[in-house]
């Protein structure tokens, strides 16, 4: 995916998010880890669209917990997924990503 321009691989994670939420939810950790590496990127375009796909993940994972395999993501592990996904999210908006993901960020992080 690093491969690609900024632009497309925004929508390529953004895309494998919707598949595996629609096709095969089973693979939604995956999706999240891809999140979280992305959101290390040198591009505040690919930092955007993974700010916004590893929260959405994160809060897929929360609601449905027969989803969750990984160790660490389960809901008794520490520190919880909520947050290291929180502590990632903030390290890639300072950094810098749109004005939206953002406020979608502080709103995740205030709760």
């Amino acid at each position: 995916m690093k491969s690609l321009p900024p632009t497309q691989q925004e929508w390529a994670l953004r895309v494998l998010a919707r598949l595996t939420r629609q096709n095969c939810a089973k693979r939604k950790e995956e999706v999240l880890d891809l999140a979280l590496e992305n959101l290390k990127s040198d591009n505040p375009i690919v930092r955007s669209g993974a700010v916004n796909t590893a929260i959405w993940s994160v809060l897929i994972l929360e609601g449905n917990p027969g989803l969750v395999t990984m160790p660490e993501n389960l809901p008794a592990a520490t520190p919880s997924l909520r947050d290291r996904v929180k502590a990632a999210v903030g390290q890639a908006v300072q950094r810098g990503v749109d004005e939206k993901q953002a406020r979608f960020a502080r709103r995740f992080m205030a709760r």
